[in-house]
């Protein structure tokens, strides 16, 4: 009898969990609207940073692939399209030196997508404000070139630290922050998605 009532909680806990409708995010097997064919069209761009737009783009084409639940195709076969806007970059400075110097910048992009059915013409699925951020160093000084997230991310290496100047340094590091925002706007673009959100 004691045993049985040690089971009894994880038994009604095993029948809540899959009753009320719980999933893993990022998962599913079908698109907001049916389907598993998506087709990716141009975001337009509001920005006056012309690669970011292809930046997360190729991000995105990779989570799908990565995720392997869905095929992305041509709008003419696809069961659902994807479009959007970047709607802004935001760079401002966040951290300072006593002469009031920045040293530290806070990159923020801000997206909206929706998904539509391209027979009917009809939206199934938006989001809109997605935003991501991530901060650099913008002087050799700030950067700590023996970080892991320097280490796996930065395009730089300690030796270029010390031979480049704040304003390529600062270049740099940007790039990689809006890398880094891209793929982590995909990765919230797609669990939005598949979650219906």
């Amino acid at each position: 009898m004691k045993s049985f009532r040690g089971i009894l909680p994880v038994f009604f806990s095993a029948i809540l969990l899959t009753s009320c409708g719980y999933n893993f995010p990022g998962v599913a097997t079908a698109l907001p609207g049916g389907g598993t064919k998506i087709a990716l069209e141009p975001f337009a761009n509001a920005t006056e940073e012309p690669g970011l737009v292809t930046g997360i783009q190729e991000a995105f084409s990779l989570e799908v692939a990565k995720r392997g639940s869905f095929e992305q195709t041509s709008a003419g076969r696809a069961d659902v399209v994807l479009s959007g806007v970047v709607q802004s970059l935001d760079v401002r400075p966040v951290g300072f030196s006593r002469s009031d110097e920045a040293l530290q910048y806070e990159t923020i992009v801000r997206i909206s997508a929706r998904l539509t059915n391209p027979k009917t013409g009809q939206v199934v699925w938006r989001v809109d404000g997605l935003q991501q951020s991530d901060s650099y160093g913008a002087a050799a000084t700030t950067v700590i070139a023996q970080s892991s997230e320097f280490q796996e991310s930065s395009t730089l290496n300690e030796a270029d630290l010390l031979r480049l100047s704040d304003v390529q340094v600062a270049e740099s590091q940007q790039g990689d922050a809006l890398r880094k925002v891209s793929e982590n706007l995909a990765r919230e673009l797609y669990n939005s998605m598949v979650d219906n959100f």
